[in-house]
């Protein structure tokens, strides 16, 4: 090992020059600690240069320092600049408090009157000054003793350097500096699988860092902005706060030659301590990030298995499989695989957010409630934006830094225009007019040709994608380096083979180039309207809203409500009275009239969320395109109905601030009576679903008629529920709730009142005395069991899922005839 890799302590003399023979007697007495073991550097203002700054210098020397000795008598004191170079070395200790100050007192003098000096151990031997010695070269002995001692502490005292914890703890998501990550970290979702290779193997979550570190080497990959590496801090930070020996390495900065030598320099920048003694402890850990295919990259994984006991290796999902799935050198690793947050996840994230904004006290649910609707009306159930903590805070931050006021938004397309440009950025492209516009432009032609080629997975192929390449740059101006950044195979936003890397860039680049070009391509729009129940035109049509103009947007907007409202139009809207909803009785009568639980409150928004999660996964199960195209006209017309809904309800959410009031309120009424159309569809066609009941009776004689008519009925009751629900989430734009009351007061039908309450709840951020009389008016008006029973559960659903006053929570159960159960509090 070199010299230069040996540990080393630097030591900064603090003196008055009038005391320069003891600082030349203590240089002596430390030889052997500087020049025999090496360990010692020491320094003071003598090594200053003709020509230097002396100021700037002794600055720069007093930043680097690892131990203060202030050699202290009358002339120290005495001195302005000896009494500055105190005060500045108590600055830098609290910059870096492993920086220690040792007061060496030369002669009897009133230092420890001066400032913070008479809490610090003084050398020799209780502070007792040097001339006073019959003999000093008992007291330098001394002084010797105490300072070697020191430095050996210093060389097994392995501590973090401030500065790269600071590194560590970084985030760039929030604005606040007090803030770091493990205030803001949630634990992601994360998956390991019990086989390798085509296999298929059994999914195990893992939910912890404990339940991670169980395996001795782990190797992790997640796609892009997945939290790779925010993860790799988290777990380096955690093991340091547990005095776990640790380092963390990323493989994208360091040479392709791997030897030990890099283990050493990483500990080096890391921590405080002598390598050599630390490198002998047992349980070492090592974190590499960002494992690639370039040369050398695995090699450093390989001879880390060597020298240390646990390894965390971490890399994109598709380095994993176009490179090492399937590597042998890497069969010992567990591979586990980060997924997006569960809806559990992404509310303790922003719940952690909000409380880190400087708001007093608890945050309420109902505001919680109110943001995570935000953040999932970008998020559009993981189909455009994966729900990844860069995503989510992403969102709130866009919130934050233009609305900070109440979170709203005239345009999310905006918070996908952030997206974009900050991902431009990671590809490199200069963040100019000129040159975001070139990548803008040559992006969204290339989305509209790769749309033109019909292919279902919106990819173009490499010869495609050539030739329309040579085709642009006859018509446009492009830079050979832009063109090579925006297909770069780590950070660029296209592959090779014409397919863009996130769903959301296609779309949102499609919609782009539609609404700037909507009357050259009028017919491109008008047969997505056409077929809307496509998830891929639906998703392309709210996009292309985005980016429309106000002035531009009316026509689309007259398009979409149309064909919403002539979609099943020979079908009236369901009203939900007691007529209508006779059927149910045994329905209702069978359901408990008492939901309302005694767990707590954190622990049902737990469980409501994990039933998010599963709606959620059987929502991407739902008809494939293909399977939609094939379907029958009245099948279309249900699915139209429920995309043009979903279109609509972004529309409002978007553009609420441009649109006149009668056009918000023809879309509240189209968004209303469509959903209640499709209600309508099993509930006025009950001569059908008897006969239904009766074909299954008669091939399956042994059900009973009755049963199967009844699981029939259960069915069209949560086939009404379901649709309701889909209103509400809908219409759920609290700015709009003024208009909602005059469409319901307008079409005055139990369905009508029934949405405006479920929407109610969904929007208020506590439940008050007022919301109580509400709840009262509504049953008193409707004294039949389904309309009663339906809002009761709503509400006790409500009750379970937010914090409620207790006198209140008491009468409204008293309302319900319900028995009130105090609400248990959560451990932990």
């Amino acid at each position: 090992m070199s010299s230069q890799s040996k540990f080393t302590v630097k030591l900064f003399y603090s003196y008055s020059h009038k005391d320069q023979k003891y600082r030349e007697k203590i240089e002596g007495t430390l030889t052997l600690l500087r020049d025999q073991d090496g360990i010692l550097k020491d320094w003071s203002d003598q090594r200053i240069l003709p020509g230097e700054p002396i100021s700037e210098r002794i600055h720069k020397e007093m930043k680097k320092t690892d131990i203060f000795v202030f050699l202290l008598s009358s002339n120290f004191i005495e001195s302005a600049e000896c009494r500055e170079e105190w005060v500045r070395a108590r600055e830098i200790a609290k910059e870096r408090p492993s920086v220690i100050r040792v007061p060496v007192i030369l002669a009897d003098c009133p230092w420890k009157d001066f400032e913070d000096m008479s809490q610090f151990k003084a050398l020799p031997q209780d502070g007792k000054p040097i001339e006073d010695f019959p003999n000093q070269n008992t007291a330098w002995q001394q002084v010797y003793k105490e300072l070697k001692r020191l430095v050996e502490e210093l060389r097994k005292t392995f501590t973090i350097k401030d500065e790269f914890r600071k590194e560590m703890e970084r985030t760039v998501f929030l604005s606040q500096e007090h803030v770091d990550l493990q205030s803001i970290f949630v634990f992601p979702a994360l998956s390991s699988y019990t086989t390798r290779g085509g296999e298929d193997g059994v999914e195990e979550p893992i939910e912890s860092k404990d339940q991670l570190l169980q395996s001795t080497y782990t190797l992790i990959y997640g796609e892009d902005l997945s939290g790779k590496t925010a993860l790799c801090r988290h777990l380096f930070l955690s093991l340091v706060e547990d005095s776990k020996p640790v380092i963390y390495i990323d493989l994208d900065a360091v040479g392709r030659r791997a030897t030990p030598d890099v283990f050493r320099d990483a500990y080096r920048c890391q921590f405080h301590g002598d390598y050599s003694l630390w490198e002998k402890q047992t349980g070492k850990a090592i974190i590499l990030d960002n494992l690639s295919r370039s040369p050398g990259a695995i090699d450093h994984v390989l001879l880390a298995t060597e020298y240390f006991d646990q390894v965390v290796v971490t890399l994109s999902t598709k380095t994993f499989y176009a490179y090492f799935r399937d590597e042998e050198r890497l069969a010992q690793f567990r591979e586990v695989e980060i997924l997006p947050l569960t809806h559990n996840k992404q509310e303790k994230l922003i719940r952690r957010r909000m409380e880190l904004s400087g708001q007093d006290g608890l945050v309420l649910d109902g505001r919680i409630d109110e943001i995570e609707n935000r953040v999932n009306e970008i998020i559009i159930s993981n189909r455009i934006l994966p729900r990844y903590p860069f995503y989510v805070l992403s969102i709130l931050q866009t919130y934050e830094g233009f609305m900070p006021s109440d979170l709203s938004i005239t345009s999310y397309g905006h918070c996908y225009h952030i997206l974009v440009i900050a991902h431009l950025s990671k590809s490199g492209i200069p963040r100019s007019d000129d040159k975001i516009n070139t990548c803008l432009n040559f992006l969204e032609n290339l989305a509209f040709e790769i749309y033109r080629s019909s292919s279902k997975d919106h990819c173009m192929g490499r010869d495609s994608l050539a030739r329309f390449i040579e085709g642009y740059r006859s018509r446009y101006l492009i830079e050979e380096p832009i063109l090579s950044r925006l297909f770069d195979q780590d950070y660029g936003i296209v592959t090779l083979v014409g397919q863009f890397k996130s769903p959301y860039m296609y779309y949102f680049f499609l919609g782009r180039f539609l609404a700037r070009s909507g009357e050259k391509h009028k017919e491109v729009i008008e047969r997505m309207l056409d077929r809307s129940y496509i998830t891929s035109n639906c998703l392309t049509l709210i996009f292309t809203i985005h980016h429309t103009n106000d002035s531009h947007i009316i026509g689309i907007i007259e398009d979409i409500l149309v064909r919403t409202m002539c979609a099943l139009d020979d079908i009236e809207p369901s009203v939900l009275d007691r007529e209508e909803a006779e059927i149910f009785e045994d329905v209702v009568a069978a359901i408990p009239s008492q939901i309302l639980s005694s767990a707590s409150v954190e622990s049902e928004r737990e469980k409501e969320r994990n039933e998010r999660d599963s709606r959620e996964l059987e929502g991407r199960r739902e008809l494939s395109d293909e399977d939609g195209e094939e379907s029958v006209d009245a099948v279309n017309d249900i699915y139209r109905i429920m995309k043009n809904s979903e279109i609509l309800g972004q529309i409002l959410r978007n553009k609420y601030g441009s649109l006149e009031r009668s056009r918000i309120v023809e879309i509240i009424e189209t968004i209303a009576d469509g959903g209640l159309r499709l209600v309508r569809l099993f509930l006025g066609h009950q001569r059908e679903m008897d006969d239904i009941a009766i074909f299954i009776h008669k091939k399956s004689p042994e059900l009973d008629l009755e049963e199967i008519k009844r699981a029939i009925r259960i069915l069209s009751f949560v086939w009404t529920m379901v649709n309701v629900e889909k209103i509400v989430g809908a219409l759920n734009k609290p700015e709009i709730q003024p208009l909602v009351k005059e469409v319901v007061a307008k079409n005055n039908t139990p369905a009508y009142e029934l949405i405006e309450y479920f929407l109610w709840l969904d929007t208020i951020e506590q439940f008050s005395s007022k919301d109580r009389e509400k709840l009262q008016s509504l049953w008193d008006k409707h004294l039949y069991p389904f309309f009663q029973r339906v809002i009761s559960l709503r509400t006790q659903r409500y009750l379970n899922t937010h914090r409620v006053h207790e006198p209140i929570e008491q009468s409204v159960c008293s309302l319900l005839g319900i028995r009130y159960r105090p609400r248990l509090k959560r451990l932990g």
